[in-house]
């Protein structure tokens, strides 16, 4: 949760008066997100809703690695429709991104040889073909492309697939479970009460 979804949280929020600042100067400044499917419980066995009062799967023998990894995912959704709310009129646009399977990736460095071998050769080379998977500038682009191209611009609060806006997970559309992890993400990132993040907009700069 930390690395993936607090800690790009609170880059978020450094950044913030800068990005306002050039979309003020320059009409276009973008933040995009990097989820995966896996944020969604119901396309995946073993895994289920956030917990708000188990954030970070502390409590006895509820963490595994799939929901820990399901819940940050979900997090970085969660976030960005709440941020992009947040910065409406400021230029700003937020949007999420799946790039999705990219088996050539180092996720599964520590795991078993027989598991790299399947993923890499088998998801990797054969479903390639089938567009089931993406090489590492497949995905890249499409994230690239989010923060560049014309095409997007103006456009927030959207999560994309193969760079086309999908439907994200049921759960992401919880408005009440976005307020209660902007908040506790806020606490979890030191983030004051008083440091403005939660009230946005021009008056600042202008």
């Amino acid at each position: 949760m930390a690395t993936n979804h607090i800690g790009p949280f609170l880059l978020t929020h450094l950044l913030l008066d800068y990005l306002i600042t050039a979309a003020h100067m320059t009409g276009d400044a973008r933040i995009v997100n990097v989820t995966c499917s896996h944020h969604d419980n119901e396309q995946y066995s073993g895994v289920s809703e956030l917990d708000t009062n188990n954030f970070q799967l502390t409590k006895e023998g509820t963490f595994s690695s799939q929901q820990a990894y399901k819940n940050s995912k979900l997090c970085n959704v969660l976030f960005t429709y709440q941020l992009a709310d947040s910065l409406q009129g400021t230029g700003v646009i937020v949007n999420s991104v799946n790039p999705g399977m990219v088996p050539s990736t180092q996720l599964d460095s520590k795991a078993s040889k027989l598991t790299r071998c399947f993923r890499l050769f088998c998801l990797h080379y054969l479903l390639r073909c089938a567009k089931f998977t993406q090489t590492k500038r497949q995905a890249g682009k499409q994230v690239a492309l989010l923060a560049t191209s014309d095409e997007y611009k103006g456009l927030s609060g959207n999560y994309y697939e193969n760079g086309v806006p999908e439907r994200s997970s049921i759960e992401s559309y919880d408005k009440e479970l976005r307020q209660k992890v902007w908040n506790i993400s806020r606490k979890l990132a030191g983030l004051s009460k008083d440091d403005g993040f939660d009230e946005i907009s021009l008056s600042s700069i202008v």
